[in-house]
């Protein structure tokens, strides 16, 4: 049984390990955002991050990564002080360590597809979603990041070595499938690496497998990286089609204010940029699988 390292453990009470909450410190700070429109306090959502950065001591920068999701707090009093700003308990902002099963026990062919296809969906939403840094952002690798490329590495090489066990059970076409998905999966585990001046979009707009099967990627992998100023189309349909689902147009078009109260459910419940792009890496992958697979997911459609 791997662990996932994601994020480092800071607090263990009753034997349980636990690590910070990216989703929970996010949803905290637009809770925060909402109240204070309320009470016209004007917190906007760069004033909270430069008071918990002022209460935490911690660079206003690095508390936008771990709202991202990338990487955490190193301490549990670090967590204890955030809670503290947001008057709430600090469990609120922890969650258990993430733990990968590696093992495959008499699973046939599809089985054993099947148990891929999940590996590499958890390594999508652990490792990928919070390691986009813009290449303009790019610097020097911290700590914390050269301890990330390093577990990314290891289950990478943990993938490797768990199809060569089972090479003997599948078909050479299926195992040249898989290992190809995996080295897929390893490339974008790397696209976020600050060493490197290579970004999302560029790799779904030129990658052809993954960039054709699923035209919103290279939209979603704008969208995360907040490349743009001005609104274009395909980014309003993409929040358009996010709200729709949620089942909020009907609430929208009966207001007397419609554009009005769209932006304020956009500001609100949006997915944050990493979910959006990771959802769609994640459908992507899905998709992936049905093509290359279609002999066990032929009566799956797109």
């Amino acid at each position: 049984m791997a662990t996932s390292k994601r994020f480092r453990v800071i607090i263990i009470e009753n034997g349980e390990e636990y690590i910070f909450n990216p989703k929970a410190f996010d949803k905290l700070i637009l809770e925060k955002k909402a109240s204070s429109e309320k009470d016209d306090s004007n917190n906007t959502i760069e004033k909270i991050i430069s008071n918990i950065s002022e209460k935490t001591n911690v660079s206003e920068e690095g508390v936008r990564k771990w709202r991202k999701g990338n990487n955490g707090p190193s301490e549990g009093k670090i967590v204890k002080k955030i809670a503290d700003y947001f008057d709430v308990d600090y469990h609120i902002l922890l969650t258990n360590k993430k733990e990968f099963d590696f093992d495959i026990d008499n699973a046939d062919e599809k089985g054993i597809i099947i148990k891929f296809y999940k590996l590499l969906l958890d390594f999508i939403y652990t490792y990928v979603g919070g390691y986009i840094i813009p290449s303009d952002k790019a610097k020097t690798i911290v700590p914390e990041d050269a301890e990330l490329e390093f577990e990314i590495d290891n289950y990478i090489f943990d993938l490797y070595r768990l199809l060569d066990s089972v090479a003997l059970d599948i078909s050479e076409n299926t195992y040249e499938k898989l290992h190809r998905f995996i080295s897929e999966c390893k490339a974008l585990g790397r696209m976020g690496n600050w060493s490197l001046y290579l970004e999302f979009s560029d790799w779904a707009c030129f990658h052809e497998r993954w960039g054709s099967i699923n035209p919103k990627l290279y939209v979603a992998s704008l969208y995360a990286e907040q490349c743009f100023h001005d609104k274009f189309e395909e980014q309003q349909q993409l929040e358009e089609d996010c709200i729709k689902e949620m089942g909020f147009e009907p609430y929208i078009n009966s207001s007397m204010d419609p554009d009005g109260r769209k932006a304020q459910l956009e500001e609100i419940f949006l997915p944050s940029e990493y979910e959006v792009l990771i959802m769609e890496l994640a459908k992507t992958l899905k998709l992936l699988f049905i093509s290359d697979f279609s002999q066990y997911f032929k009566n799956r459609t797109r």
